[in-house]
C-alpha cells in the first residue's frame, strides 16, 4: 500500500518524531528551553495509539510501541526540564500528559509527586502518592515495600506513595 497525500499535507507522526530530533539536538548543543519548547510541541502532536482500528496487526505494533514509548520518554524529559527550571507547573503539565499515555509509567509518577511538593501543595501531592500507590496495587505490587516507596517531603510522613492526579 501507498498514502497519496495532497501537497502541504502534515502527518502527526512524522511532525512528532521531527520535534522529538529538534529536542535532542537543542538537549545535546545545551539549548534547554529550545528542547523543552520542541518536546511540549511533540507531546501536543501525539495524538495516542497509532492506528488503534488495525488492534494488533504485525506490521503496526512496532511504530505504535516506538511511538507511545518516545511520548513517555518526553513526556519525562520535559519534566525533568521544567522542574530544573522551577516551572512546577510546566513540569505537572508534561507528567500528567505522560500519564494519559501510560499510566503506570513509575518515573512519571515520582516526578509528579516531586513537582507538586516542590510547587508547595501539599494536598496534590498527597493526591499524586494516593494515585502512584493505586497504579502499583494495580500491578500487584506492594506500595509499601522500601524499593518503591517515596520519600515524604510534604508532611505525610508514613504514606508510602500517593496518587490521584
Amino acid at each position: 500500500y501507498r498514502l497519496g497525500l495532497p501537497a502541504g499535507s502534515e502527518i502527526d507522526l512524522v511532525t512528532f518524531e521531527v520535534m522529538l530530533e529538534e529536542a535532542a539536538t537543542s538537549l545535546s548543543n545545551g539549548e534547554l528551553d529550545s528542547a523543552a519548547d520542541a518536546l511540549r510541541r511533540a507531546l501536543e502532536r501525539y495524538r495516542g495509539e497509532l492506528l488503534p482500528e488495525d488492534g494488533p496487526a504485525d506490521w503496526v505494533v512496532e511504530a505504535r510501541d516506538r511511538a507511545r514509548l518516545a511520548a513517555v520518554g518526553a513526556a519525562r524529559t520535559l519534566a525533568e526540564l521544567r522542574l530544573g527550571a522551577d516551572d512546577h507547573a510546566g513540569a505537572i503539565r508534561a507528567c500528567v500528559r505522560g500519564l494519559t499515555v501510560d499510566r503506570f509509567d513509575d518515573g512519571l509518577w515520582r516526578q509528579l509527586v516531586e513537582a507538586h511538593d516542590r510547587a508547595g501543595d501539599r494536598s496534590a501531592a498527597h493526591r499524586a502518592r494516593r494515585g502512584y500507590e493505586q497504579m502499583l496495587i494495580d500491578l500487584g505490587i506492594d506500595p509499601l515495600t522500601e524499593a518503591v516507596r517515596l520519600p515524604s517531603t510534604d508532611g505525610f510522613a508514613g504514606a508510602a506513595v500517593a496518587g490521584g492526579a
